[in-house]
């Protein structure tokens, strides 16, 4: 069984200052705790497109906007329907699925060799590594070179012309 030490508080450390609990009052009634955010009540057009898609067709001839996000809401839901040119249902689409639904994630495959974009030349940058290894290990040139053969290095052995 280990011996554990239990840590001392001071005095000084214990005591809290008069101005902590000073500040620790509960917001006024009717007043806001973040009085330049976003105002009750305001729709968010993403909400607004969750309520319309949520209607059935007969539902949505009936409906009367409530705010302009929700006219705006239905107007796409009819352009994503089909009712205007296609290039426009497609946009409207895509819209509302990603304001409902987040953007769809995208992949990027990136194929070739690593290119050094540089004015200096490839023996230059491995020379300046080398160095840079050599400095901060305390290495011989022979002896850097060994540890870039032992981790692998190989085009920067190509580029010393240490094959």
């Amino acid at each position: 069984m280990k011996h554990h030490e239990s840590k001392q508080i001071s005095e000084k450390q214990r005591r809290i200052h008069k101005n902590s609990i000073a500040n620790l009052n509960p917001f006024k009634p009717g007043r806001s705790g973040n009085p330049g955010g976003v105002k009750r009540g305001t729709v968010f057009i993403g909400e607004a497109y969750k309520r319309v898609l949520a209607m059935t067709p007969a539902e949505l001839t009936k409906y009367r906007p409530k705010s302009v996000a929700e006219e705006i809401a239905i107007e796409q839901a009819k352009n994503a329907r089909g009712d205007s040119v296609e290039q426009q249902s497609l946009a409207a689409a895509k819209e509302i699925a990603d304001r409902t639904e987040g953007k769809a994630p995208q992949t990027v495959n990136v194929t070739g060799d690593i290119q050094i974009e540089s004015s200096e030349s490839r023996r230059e940058w491995a020379e300046k590594k080398l160095t840079e290894l050599m400095k901060s290990h305390k290495l011989s040139r022979a002896a850097a070179i060994k540890q870039l053969r032992a981790i692998g290095a190989m085009k920067t052995l190509e580029y010393l012309g240490e094959e």
